[in-house]
């Protein structure tokens, strides 16, 4: 478990001896969280580090209302930041006057960033499909006027690596560094810190490679800067701990049961059949499975070959018929695929419940992950069994049943599985906050 945060009056965060001879600013020991997803990394701030979070900022209304059914009497303004940010600012200062937040947390849309998507993203640009500049990217700058307008005490931005590479057209149409508009956006007073983490690093289950954006008040007379680092400073470092792995967080959850939340997931039975070849604990892909009829061979056929060369038998691997005769579809070696059991899952995505996306198999069982075991994966609930016993203090304190019918339990695609797939898991959250806030010293 990662120390407790320190209550936010303790904080340590004037530590520039010339700042004090300024004017006091009035802090108020609260939280904005912009792009807020259904509210599932701000269990970690709320809870875990203790910082109310008051406003959120939500597009999609499904999980906008998810946010109000958990975070009951908290301010939730939904719809597209690019329309609603000034009504943060307005509802914050009419609540607060000109009190300055503790924290404001942004985690903007990252599917124009994402290196996943990066090369059918410049194949629709070439074919006139899609903008070369994608609209989304420019919501952090929507995000950031708040950042300026409520000048809060600390800022934390999260997003995918690729993010450090995006470039939009500023003014006058001038192509920028999304991340370097930070300096040219705010004004004076911050510094800021930006670099790459695996979340699993923190303890949290499964891999989850972010760019982290963090930013402190300084001081007015400071100009702001960002400082970019290939990898993340020592005392970020210094919260590093063991990895955990997928077997010692579910191992007491294979067999699933009639719970709406662990239910045998559905596979249609030729999926199955390729699923069940895959042999267990492996870590392996059904692309390259063996014949079934020769197993006493060591032989594995190559990639996408589709016929035992001993027995002629068609393989259990993934493949559609035509002109009567088997053809691989079309994929990666990490599609159809098992996890390793001694390490962090994969990255949790919004496709986990789809048994062709990458790595989404269970690593003995012949399923893919149900959810209460991607809650667990996730660090919204406790793992206790005889390898992990963890105590978060958010752990009962989150329920998605207020926007689940019945039905939606066993569908590849639901709302538990898509907001899981682009949350910050709240362990996470609650370790990038804490160090900022005691650990972060800057001479």
């Amino acid at each position: 478990m990662v120390s407790k945060v320190h209550p936010w009056a303790h904080v340590k965060y004037h530590r520039h001896p010339w700042v004090c001879m300024k004017a006091q600013r009035s802090i108020q020991p609260a939280s904005v969280s912009l792009f807020s997803g259904a509210g599932i990394g701000d269990l970690g701030v709320e809870y875990g580090c203790k910082i109310p979070v008051e406003f959120f900022a939500e597009f999609v209304e499904e999980r906008a209302a998810l946010i109000r059914e958990n975070f009951r009497g908290r301010e939730v303004i939904q719809g597209d930041l690019e329309t609603t940010y000034k009504t943060v600012i307005k509802e914050w200062n009419k609540k607060y006057r000109k009190k300055n937040p503790m924290l404001i947390t942004l985690s903007p849309p990252c599917q124009g960033m994402s290196t996943n998507g990066a090369g059918k993203i410049a194949s629709q640009v070439r074919q006139g499909k899609r903008p070369e500049y994608d609209k989304r990217n420019k919501l952090l700058l929507h995000g950031l006027e708040v950042v300026k307008k409520l000048m809060p005490e600390y800022v934390l931005i999260e997003n995918v690596p690729g993010m450090k590479n995006t470039v939009i057209m500023w003014k006058k149409k001038q192509p920028r560094q999304l991340l370097r508009l930070i300096e040219k956006v705010l004004p004076k007073g911050y510094q800021f810190i930006s670099f790459v983490v695996d979340f699993a690093d923190f303890g949290v289950p499964h891999h989850r490679k972010r760019l982290i954006t963090m930013g402190k008040w300084m001081g007015e007379d400071y100009d702001t800067a960002l400082d970019l680092q290939e990898s993340p400073p020592d005392w970020i470092r210094a919260r590093f701990k063991k990895h955990v792995s997928i077997k010692d967080t579910i191992t007491d959850l294979c067999k699933t049961t009639d719970h709406k939340l662990h239910r045998e997931p559905r596979i249609n039975e030729k999926h199955l059949e390729w699923v069940k070849a895959i042999p267990r604990y492996s870590g392996k892909s059904a692309h390259m499975n063996k014949c079934q009829k020769c197993k006493k061979s060591k032989k594995s056929e190559k990639f996408r070959v589709m016929k035992c060369s001993k027995c002629k038998t068609v393989l259990p691997r993934p493949h559609v018929i035509e002109d009567n005769e088997p053809r691989a579809v079309k994929g990666y070696l990490t599609s159809y695929r098992r996890m390793q059991p001694n390490q962090p899952a994969n990255t949790l995505t919004m496709n986990s419940g789809v048994v062709s996306s990458d790595v989404t198999l269970h690593y003995s069982m012949d399923r893919v992950l149900t959810p209460k075991e991607l809650l667990r994966l996730a660090t919204i609930t406790n793992t206790r069994n005889k390898f992990q016993h963890t105590e978060f203090p958010w752990a009962d304190k989150y329920d998605f049943s207020s926007a689940m019918k019945e039905t939606d339990y066993l569908l590849q695609k639901n709302i538990i599985r898509q907001t899981i797939g682009e949350c910050i898991p709240p362990l996470a959250m609650q370790v990038l906050v804490d160090a900022m806030m005691n650990d972060w010293i800057i001479k």
